[in-house]
């Protein structure tokens, strides 16, 4: 390995700690934020920047029937790859992560 690539893939680990790190603080400043922003109302940052604004999204909980016919259809995806009838086209990526005993 290069100094180069070294220099890469040392950069790319501390970014997502810091990220890992910056994504636990704005967890717990949401809940502080969500209160002073009111519904139909912009609340723009001291800085001009950005704003927060309130979202609503619908979680849908289905009846027993459409449950088990999306198990089924599972179930229908699961035989197809095992007998060889579905075709798949793999995506490659990078994927970080932390070892355990450094958390």
């Amino acid at each position: 390995m290069s100094p180069e690539q070294e220099k890469a893939i040392l950069r790319y680990e501390e970014l997502k700690i810091e990220i890992k790190n910056m994504d636990a603080q704005i967890k717990e400043l949401k809940p502080i934020i969500q209160e002073l922003v009111h519904e139909d109302e912009k609340l723009h940052t001291p800085t001009g920047y950005g704003y927060f604004e309130l979202k609503k999204r619908d979680n849908w909980k289905f009846s027993e029937e459409i449950v088990e016919a999306e198990k089924g259809l599972k179930t229908l995806k699961a035989e197809a790859i095992a007998k060889g009838e579905a075709t798949s086209t793999p995506t490659v990526y990078i994927e970080y992560r932390q070892n355990k005993n450094e958390e």
